[in-house]
């Protein structure tokens, strides 16, 4: 189960990725869908620990 509570993502001078709550279970398939820019990669990244986040 992948569970965040309150990530967020700055980089210098800037908020970049903000998300509130998230929730996947096990086994589920999910889909990340939005605009060129919207985070999608930056999210997955914050989950893998690629990224850092500032808080999360």
């Amino acid at each position: 189960m992948i569970d965040i509570r309150d990530l967020t993502l700055r980089y210098p001078g800037v908020t970049v990725l903000e998300v509130p709550e998230l929730s996947v279970a096990a086994g589920s398939v999910t889909y990340l869908l939005g605009s060129n820019g919207t985070g999608k990669t930056t999210l997955l990244r914050c989950i893998c620990g690629i990224i850092a986040p500032a808080t999360g």
